[in-house]
């Protein structure tokens, strides 16, 4: 699947949202400009998969919410960060891998617990992130780590897919395959919370 269909796939949330929650939709971003992207890119050190250069063409982010009672956490309970926020969780992954390289405990870490290659594209008000991989092997796929837990998982080979469960999620109520139990709901008629049903 290519980036078209993570742009297409994308606008068709924000459709949903604009319909049914408009108080997440009140949240998003414009997309970046070709300059803010060089600048992230810059900063990381390496060029962004061509599926999230498109999506940040079209949604820069969302204002992020100060409480679990605040709108914006509608992507699978995480919010979606802006240029700054990608690079300060980017930054604290790579501080994490190289305390571990440092202390002699990197094959605990890397690639399990943190990556310098994962770029962050959402963080939860705990700080657990949702990230698009860029490591060779693995390049594209959206991973997902809860600093609760000892490994990170990877959900969803590409963004295309992540973004058609969740569109698939919102419109029917139902839980995802991907994430076990992981069920949205409409609050207040105005914004998603995500729910874990057993």
């Amino acid at each position: 699947m290519d980036a078209d269909v993570v742009t297409a796939r994308w606008e068709q949330v924000e459709r949903w949202l604009a319909g049914h929650a408009p108080a997440d939709f009140a949240t998003l971003q414009a997309g970046l400009s070709g300059q803010e992207i060089a600048r992230l890119e810059d900063s990381l050190g390496f060029p962004v998969h061509h599926d999230l250069r498109s999506f940040l063409g079209v949604c820069g982010g969302c204002l992020f919410p100060a409480s679990s009672i605040d709108a914006g956490a509608f992507f699978f309970g995480y919010a979606l960060l802006d240029v700054d926020g990608i690079l300060a969780a980017h930054q604290e992954l790579v501080d994490m891998v190289d305390e571990a390289v440092a202390q002699g405990y990197e094959n605990s870490v890397v690639g399990r617990t943190a990556d310098r290659f994962w770029v962050p594209i959402a963080r939860d008000v705990t700080g657990d992130i949702v990230f698009i991989d860029h490591r060779a092997e693995l390049k594209g796929a959206v991973g997902a780590m809860s600093f609760g837990d000892p490994e990170s998982t990877l959900p969803w080979p590409s963004m295309a897919l992540m973004l058609e469960d969740m569109l698939s999620a919102l419109r029917s109520g139902k839980a995802l395959d991907a994430i076990q139990g992981l069920t949205p709901r409409v609050h207040e008629e105005r914004m998603v919370q995500w729910e874990i049903r057993g």
